[in-house]
C-alpha cells in the first residue's frame, strides 16, 4: 500500500478547509511555480510533483500568463516564459494572445446586446435577417429552423467544427464567401434538424458574424468594439486580423513546440466571431467580473441582468448562449485553441472567484489544466480536484482491436496504435503523441488531456469511438 499516495490524496480532500485564509499574490505565484501535479491520478501510484518550468518544457509551451479574479476584482496577473523566443522577448501580463474560441463569448454578447435592443431576433429564422447570403434550403428544416439562439448554444445543426486559419501571406477569402467553402474549410450547411441536439459549430458563428454586420451596417470588429469591448474597458483587446502595426510588438508568437513557431507568424482568422480576438488574461478577467456582477444585479451593461441570466442558462451540451456551464451549474467557462495558442476562462456564478490562463504553445492546454488545478488547491476552489483512475491490464492482442484511424466530422482524424499496455494516439487536431490507458474493456482515458474514449465493438473489433462523451468518430479504412 502506497501510504504517501493516500496522504497526498487526503491533503486534497481537506484543502478547502485548510485554505480558508487566502494567500497573498506572491505566495500563490510561488506555489504555482514550485509544484504542479497531474490532473488525473492512477489509483495506487504516487503522483510526481514537478515545477512550472519543468511542465512548460514538457508541454513545449514558451509562455503562460494568468489572471486571478477574487470578489469582483483582479487579484493578480502574472506571466512566465518567452513571448518571442527568437528575439528573447519575455512575456508580461500585457502580452497579447489569440483568444481563439473564447472569441465566441464576445460575439455572443454582441448579438445579445442587439437582441436586447430589438435589432436582432433570437428565435426567428436567420435567413430573414441575412442580406448578403442565405443558408441553402435543406430537408432538415421541415420542422424547425436555424436561429441566432441555436447558433449561440450550438444546437442549430450546422457543420464546420472549427477553422485552421491562414498564413499571413495566404490569399484570404471574403468572409461571406467562406460560408460556401471558398477558403480552407468546408461550406457551412445543415447536417441535422435544428434544435435536435448539441454539436459545436464554429461555422454557425461565421453565419452570425455576417448576420450581425448585415443588421447593424457595421464591420463586425467595429460593432463588437462598440457594443462590448469598450464598455467592459478591455483596452488591450481587438478583433485585429491581421494585427495593427502598432500592436505587433506586444503580441506573442505562437509555437507548435519550442523549436517550431507557427510558420510565417500567427495565423490570420477572417472568422472573427469564431476565433479572431487578440487579448490579454486581464482583459478577459474584466469580462468574467462583468458577467458575475451583472448576474448578481450589481451592475448593468453591455447587457441587463435578465439577459445575462438567459445567457448563463444551459441547454444541450451544457452550453448557454455563448459560455458553457459546469455540470453542477456553479461555473461558466470556455476554452480556446488556435494554431500555436491555447487558453481558458472561467468564473463562478456566485461571483467569488475566477481565472484566465493563456499560452502560446500547442501543448498549452495540458499545461493550463495543471496550473488551474494548482490554483484550485492554493485557494480552496472546488471542482478542480484530481480524478482518480483505475487501470486494467490489456495484452497487445487486445489493444490491436482498437488500433486504426477514426474520422471526427469537421475536426480531423485520430490514429491509434498499440503500445505497452496502452494505446498511442496521434491526430490532426493535437500536437505530438498522447497515451490512452485502459480503465475497462472498451474504455480508455488520456491522463494528460483529461479526455475519455469509449469504443463500440463489432465482432471483437472497434468500429467507432466516442471522445469526451459526445464526439463520435467512425473508423475508416481497414
Amino acid at each position: 500500500m502506497n501510504l504517501r499516495y493516500f496522504a497526498i490524496l487526503a491533503s486534497w480532500m481537506i484543502w478547502p478547509i485548510a485554505a480558508s485564509a487566502s494567500p497573498t499574490p506572491e505566495e500563490a505565484i510561488a506555489s504555482v511555480e514550485a509544484e504542479l501535479l497531474p490532473t488525473w491520478w492512477i489509483a495506487g501510484e504516487e503522483p510526481q510533483a514537478t515545477t512550472l518550468n519543468q511542465r512548460m518544457f514538457a508541454h513545449q509551451t514558451p509562455a503562460l500568463t494568468v489572471a486571478v479574479v477574487h470578489d469582483g476584482r483582479i487579484d493578480w496577473a502574472h506571466a512566465w516564459g518567452m513571448a518571442n523566443m527568437a528575439e528573447r522577448v519575455e512575456a508580461t501580463p500585457r502580452t497579447l494572445f489569440q483568444a481563439a474560441s473564447i472569441s465566441k463569448l464576445f460575439a455572443a454578447m454582441t448579438a445579445l446586446s442587439l437582441a436586447e435592443a430589438g435589432e436582432v431576433s433570437l428565435d426567428g429564422n436567420v435567413n430573414a435577417q441575412l442580406q448578403r447570403w442565405q443558408l441553402p434550403a435543406s430537408e432538415f428544416e421541415r420542422h424547425s429552423h436555424v436561429s441566432v439562439r441555436r447558433i449561440l448554444n450550438h444546437s442549430a445543426g450546422l457543420s464546420v467544427w472549427g477553422f485552421d486559419g491562414y498564413a499571413p501571406d495566404a490569399k484570404i477569402p471574403d468572409p461571406v464567401a467562406l460560408l460556401d467553402g471558398a477558403g480552407n474549410s468546408e461550406a457551412i450547411r445543415l447536417f441535422q434538424q435544428p434544435g435536435q441536439g448539441w454539436r459545436y459549430s464554429g461555422g454557425g458563428y461565421q453565419i452570425l458574424q455576417i448576420l450581425l454586420e448585415d443588421v447593424s451596417g457595421l464591420p463586425f470588429a467595429e460593432l463588437a468594439q462598440e457594443r462590448v469591448l469598450d464598455p467592459l474597458l478591455m483596452s488591450d483587446s481587438r478583433f485585429d486580423q491581421p494585427l495593427a502595426d502598432d500592436r505587433r510588438a506586444q503580441a506573442a508568437v505562437g509555437y507548435h513546440n519550442l523549436m517550431q513557431p507557427v510558420a510565417g507568424g500567427a495565423h490570420l482568422y477572417p472568422e472573427l466571431a469564431a476565433a479572431g480576438l487578440w487579448t490579454t488574461p486581464s482583459d478577459l478577467a474584466r469580462y468574467v467580473i462583468a458577467v458575475q456582477q451583472i448576474h448578481a444585479g450589481k451592475r448593468s451593461g453591455p447587457l441587463s441582468r435578465s439577459w445575462v441570466q438567459a445567457m448563463l442558462t444551459p441547454g444541450d451540451g451544457d452550453h448557454g448562449l455563448g459560455p458553457r456551464l459546469s455540470e453542477d451549474r456553479s461555473r461558466f467557462h470556455h476554452g480556446g485553441s488556435n494554431a500555436g495558442f491555447r487558453c481558458y476562462l472561467y468564473g463562478t456564478l456566485d461571483g467569488s472567484h475566477g481565472a484566465v490562463l493563456m499560452s502560446n504553445g500547442d501543448g498549452g492546454g495540458k499545461l493550463y489544466a495543471e496550473v488551474l488545478q494548482a490554483l484550485a488547491k492554493i485557494y480552496g476552489w472546488e471542482g478542480f480536484e484530481p480524478e482518480i483512475k483505475t487501470t486494467v491490464s490489456m495484452s497487445s492482442e487486445q489493444l490491436a482491436a482498437f488500433a486504426g484511424q477514426y474520422q471526427l466530422p469537421d475536426i480531423g482524424t485520430l490514429t491509434l496504435r498499440p503500445g505497452e499496455g496502452e494505446l498511442v494516439a496521434t491526430s490532426t487536431f493535437f500536437a505530438g503523441e498522447t497515451r490512452l490507458l485502459p480503465e475497462a474493456p472498451t474504455r480508455f482515458f488520456d491522463r494528460g488531456n483529461r479526455e475519455s474514449f469509449a469504443f463500440e465493438l463489432s465482432e471483437g473489433r472497434a468500429i467507432a469511438v466516442t471522445v469526451a462523451g459526445r464526439l463520435r468518430a467512425a473508423r475508416v479504412g481497414d
